[in-house]
């Protein structure tokens, strides 16, 4: 059974056909979360956040939260704010069309980065309903 995915602007460098944050190719954030509900959540919730411009829709903060639980599944074994530089760049490269900067989008991809850590077990990825656990990755 396949996870629902919210489509992506076309063309978008996080689109997968052009790899994930700044091209890389990435697992499919569906091994470990849910797109759609992580999707459903933050549009019913998002102007609850302090950051939040309350005469914004929520489509110019989704490509930020998506971009936040998608990088949880690439980055997940290692804290945000450890790799806040790395994700600024690869924010640059993935956000596509959104007009959002990282400084606008950091707050956002953060939170979502948190809900993702916080739904898979902080700081590690769970593995899919009767899989095994695979080993962390090593560094390049």
């Amino acid at each position: 059974m396949g996870t629902k995915r919210t489509p992506r602007p076309k063309g978008a460098a996080g689109d997968p056909a052009a790899g994930g944050p700044a091209g890389i190719p990435v697992e499919d954030p569906g091994d470990d979360l849910d797109s759609a509900e992580q999707d459903a959540y933050w549009e019913a919730h998002y102007q609850a956040a302090p950051y939040v411009d309350r005469s914004r829709e929520y489509t110019y903060y989704q490509p930020a939260y998506r971009f936040g639980w998608e990088s949880y599944s690439r980055y997940g074994r290692r804290s945000f704010d450890e790799i806040d530089e790395q994700l600024m760049r690869d924010w640059d490269g993935w956000r596509g069309p959104s007009l959002q900067t990282w400084r606008e989008a950091r707050a956002a991809a953060r939170d979502a980065w948190l809900r993702a850590a916080a739904r898979t077990g902080a700081g590690g990825r769970a593995p899919r309903r009767g899989a095994k656990a695979r080993p962390p990755r090593r560094s390049r």
